[in-house]
């Protein structure tokens, strides 16, 4: 068979190719068109279509996407590829044929393969053994195509069912970490990178050019087929430079000819069909309405063929190095390979260690790298000890099982804390061989005080009880200083007042005996003027009075406190009465730590040159402004030493779905910002190399019901992310009842992820001011799917969706947001407001 009779060939099949297209999007159509939100979808999806057109990025994570997308570019993408990679095919004298297809899509490529292949078969030519793995970040595109339009193209071209068990759909980035077993491989890339790829900015560009790199040097290709737009054709060529033209052939083709053409007739007969069924949404914007017609041109594109000089013939079977990749959910520790500016954060140094960097960056990896370096280089010496404390419980879990995965499994036992049933709890001790003393001990921090301090618990801290105490002090110091107005109420509650006691009484280490005179002088770092009070004056002398009352109440009457634990167990560390120190002590999620805290670390450590300490002041939810590792040297005991602290700052949010990361990434930005550009606050950095996931679905509902009904929806038709862990953020019992998904604070998920996550913005949060840190840290928690709740109910206004959140909301990158519906559409808008500045603010003088 000649290469003008395939060609032939080729394009006598258009009519054939048309119809498989409109079979496939009929079912599609059949399957879903009852879906209450399929109207707007399909309308949302239709006009982002247009985005390629217009020289921006799609983002193909809508339910309808792959739907719209095979109607108007599925046969153009076969048809460019074709019409450049046909011959290239045709002329393969190798006995097996396997396409590692990035960015696989609807399977354009593998239609066009298996055209050629059907061919050949036909006409009793001998074929390759074909072997395609379809690599794509949309589970909707490879859905699509497995499931609809290679299963109708099968009924037409039946040879082609000689290698269907052969193919592969793999929902993943496509510079994701792969142990494939492959040799000799065709890596096809059509329309690969996005138009954002071609920036500049902080060497974006060279990062993606990077990556790309890597796992070409990881599969070490026989040939790479590219395809792109003509707005991408510099990145094409960025990528061509790295092939020595001493081992390769690079062949550019600008060739503007394609081998099919004309229009679409069955699709476009589909196309006017659902036109006029759902005519007022897919006609508010005329010029892209679905009624233009569909055709096989395509004339923005520039094609490449990249081939080996010599092709390696004794890698059959042999698995392709390893790509780095920071998996989302991490099963074994050990597998993890860390990029070099984790490798330089783990080293080990005879410095203070503080790793800062944006949610999903791996900080807590690199804590448990630099664990096992510690340990290797003692060679688990048995006088070894390390502390690892943390403020979250699941966090402490998750760090002993990597500690245990990365360690050698002989040289080491561990024994786990009991709870009060005898069940395994989350802090242990690993214990070396031949050793009589634990050598690493993980502990929750508010646990330091019992188990290292032997501090009395006095029973279980119940925080209605301390409220009701404030009010009572509040009552008296009222009536002694004759206040009978409101003019005091902002500072005279509950709230601030166990805010002021833990953030500057315990944390600046104020303390209440003989504390007055210094905090009436004190600068409350990062409390801010908003209430005001003024240094020395009587706002200030009226809040002390009360924290002075209530420290000594729940002293004296053994109020279970953990703030008092802390206070006592500083104390008794000061006098020298704990002999208890370690070699190192390793605190993750650093901006939960006041001064005092830190004081308590130095306190436990031999020498104050083994603290190693990450975390994010853009997640300061529980301290916000009054978190600052800047500081840290203030902590220093007096007479100690200590050199300068290597800060290792790590890029890149791996863990955070590129486009979750680009939808709030402005919130990071604001805060920065308001941290006055803290190095420690940390900016996200999207990465493409990241898990798979949509954008934020923003989903409006007018009552419970309403609401309830949206959101099962929501995760029914985003299932194929296979979302095996979910949690609602805040604590929202009634959604949690009526979902059915278990639902937590922040405070305990803090360092930790999950697949789904829901935001209730109806749930109020502990404290209003680091409202930015926390809608960051709740929206920061996906590895997957984020769902934005909005609530208006107006039979209870007070179950609305909460004031305070809808300038965070406001900051959300609007075309990095999926609105679910069209009631949601016509209600955004009222949910945001625009930002003002909160930046550190200290007390007047």
């Amino acid at each position: 068979m000649t290469e003008a009779q395939l060609f032939k060939w080729l394009q006598d099949q258009q009519a054939i190719l048309d119809l498989i297209i409109v079979e496939a999007g009929r079912e599609f159509y059949g399957q879903h068109r009852s879906r209450s939100n399929f109207a707007f979808d399909l309308a949302c999806c239709q006009s982002e279509s247009f985005n390629l057109a217009h020289n921006s990025d799609l983002c193909y994570d809508r339910p309808n996407t792959a739907f719209c997308y095979s109607l108007w570019y599925h046969a153009r993408r076969v048809n460019t590829f074709l019409s450049h990679f046909a011959r290239t095919i045709l002329q393969n004298n190798q006995p097996t044929l396997e396409f590692f297809d990035l960015g696989a899509g609807t399977g354009a490529v593998q239609w066009a393969v298996g055209l050629i292949y059907h061919k050949m078969k036909a006409e009793r030519l001998p074929v390759p053994k074909i072997r395609i793995i379809n690599i794509d970040t949309s589970p909707f595109m490879l859905h699509y195509s497995k499931e609809l339009l290679w299963k109708h193209f099968l009924m037409q071209f039946p040879y082609c069912n000689d290698f269907t068990c052969n193919i592969e759909y793999e929902v993943n980035s496509w510079n994701n970490e792969k142990n494939i077993s492959i040799s000799n491989p065709w890596i096809t890339a059509s329309y690969l990178f996005d138009i954002s790829d071609t920036s500049d900015i902080g060497d974006y560009r060279l990062s993606v050019l990077g990556g790309f790199t890597e796992i070409l040097n990881g599969y070490n290709p026989s040939r790479l087929l590219l395809l792109t737009s003509v707005f991408k054709e510099r990145l094409m060529d960025d990528v061509a430079i790295r092939f020595p033209t001493t081992d390769f052939i690079v062949e550019k083709i600008k060739n503007m000819s394609l081998l099919l053409s004309g229009p679409l007739p069955a699709v476009n007969t589909f196309r006017n069909e659902l036109l006029q069924e759902y005519n007022a949404s897919l006609r508010s914007y005329e010029e892209r309405s679905i009624g233009n017609p569909a055709t096989w041109h395509d004339q923005s594109f520039v094609a490449m063929v990249i081939t080996a000089r010599r092709i390696e013939l004794f890698r059959e079977n042999q698995p392709a190095e390893k790509i780095r990749l920071h998996d989302a959910s991490i099963r074994i520790r050990r597998d993890v390979k860390l990029n070099p500016e984790q490798v330089k954060a783990a080293s080990n140094i005879d410095r203070p260690s503080i790793i800062i960097g944006p949610a999903g960056c791996g900080k807590s990896i690199v804590i448990t790298e630099r664990i096992k370096n510690i340990v290797e280089q003692t060679d688990y010496n048995p006088n070894l000890k390390i502390l690892v404390t943390t403020f979250n419980k699941e966090l402490l879990g998750q760090l002993s099982l990597w500690i245990a995965d990365v360690l050698k499994t002989e040289n080491y036992r561990i024994e786990y804390d009991r709870g009060f049933h005898g069940q395994n709890e989350k802090p242990c001790t690993f214990y070396f061989e031949g050793s009589s003393i634990g050598n690493i001990r993980l502990l929750h921090f508010d646990m330091l005080p019992r188990h290292i301090g032997k501090i009395p618990a006095w029973g279980l801290v119940d925080l209605d009880r301390h409220k009701e105490i404030l009010i009572n002090v509040i009552k008296e110091i009222k009536l002694k200083n004759r206040i009978v107005d409101d003019r005091y109420d902002n500072i005279l509650n509950p709230e601030f007042l166990l805010e002021e006691y833990h953030r500057v009484i315990y944390g600046l280490q104020v303390g209440i005996n003989g504390g007055k005179e210094k905090y009436l002088t004190v600068s409350r770092k990062g409390r801010g003027i908003e209430p005001r009070l003024e240094k020395g004056k009587e706002r200030r002398m009226v809040v002390w009075e009360c924290l002075e009352k209530y420290g000594k109440y729940i002293f004296e009457n053994r109020v279970a406190s953990f703030t008092m634990r802390r206070q006592l167990f500083l104390s008794k560390l000061a006098r020298k009465e704990i002999n208890e120190q370690y070699d190192y002590v390793v605190v993750d999620e650093f901006q939960d730590c006041t001064s005092a805290d830190f004081e308590i670390f130095f306190h436990l450590l031999k020498h104050p040159n083994y603290l190693i300490a990450s975390g994010d002041l853009a997640q300061a939810v529980h301290l916000g402004k009054s978190a600052n590792i800047d500081n840290l040297r203030e902590t220093i005991r007096e007479g100690k030493s200590m050199d300068d602290i290597r800060w290792s700052k790590l890029e890149g949010s791996y863990r955070l779905p590129f486009r979750v990361c680009e939808a709030i990434k402005r919130i990071s930005e604001h805060i920065n910002f308001s941290f006055k550009k803290n190095r420690a606050a940390s900016i996200l950095s999207p990465y493409k190399g990241s898990p798979p996931g949509a954008r934020p679905i923003v989903v409006y509902g007018k009552n419970e019901t309403d609401i309830t009904t949206k959101i099962l929806a929501i995760i029914e038709q985003y299932d194929l992310f296979d979302l095996r862990e979910s949690c609602i953020l805040e604590k929202d019992e009634r959604l949690q009842n009526a979902l059915g998904v278990h639902s937590d604070t922040v405070l305990r998920l803090k360092g930790l992820e999950k697949h789904l996550v829901i935001w209730s913005t109806r749930a109020s949060i502990e404290f209003e001011k680091e409202k930015f840190e926390f809608v960051y840290t709740i929206l920061s928690r996906t590895s997957c799917i984020l769902i934005i709740a909005l609530f208006r109910d107006p039979d209870n206004p007070h179950s609305g969706t909460q004031e305070m959140y809808k300038e965070a909301i406001g900051l959300l990158r609007r075309d990095r947001i999926i609105l679910w519906d069209q009631e949601t559409k016509d209600e955004f808008n009222s949910f945001c407001l625009n930002v003002r500045y909160e930046g550190i603010e200290e007390d007047e003088e």
